[in-house]
């Protein structure tokens, strides 16, 4: 597969992947988004931003995300980041506890 179908495949671009996920930006569509630095050293040299994003982008060239229209970061900072973190282990906790590895 070529960069472009893999990208076109992450942002829900082949419906019949994920029938529910539109890649359209409309009102009413799901408001999901990456803010990607463009001069962090993973996506440097820009020759082709797909590729990079496809085989070189991590997570720590992500500046910003937005998922269903509330920002859940901006300039890499997580608002509240100790009560997500508090809340993860807690979820967690209540899982293992219902499968017996508590």
């Amino acid at each position: 597969m070529s960069a472009e179908e893999i990208f076109t495949i992450a942002i829900g671009g082949k419906t019949y992947v994920y029938p529910i996920i539109s890649s359209e930006i409309r009102p009413g569509a799901y408001a999901d988004l990456l803010l990607i630095n463009p001069d962090h050293p993973q996506m440097v040299p820009n020759y082709n931003t797909v590729s990079n994003i496809v085989y070189s982008c991590g997570e720590e060239a992500i500046d910003t995300v937005v998922c269903n229209g509330e920002v859940l970061m901006q300039n890499r900072q997580i608002p509240d980041e100790t009560t997500v973190i508090a809340e993860a282990k807690r979820c967690s906790a209540g899982l293992l506890a219902k499968i017996g590895r508590d």
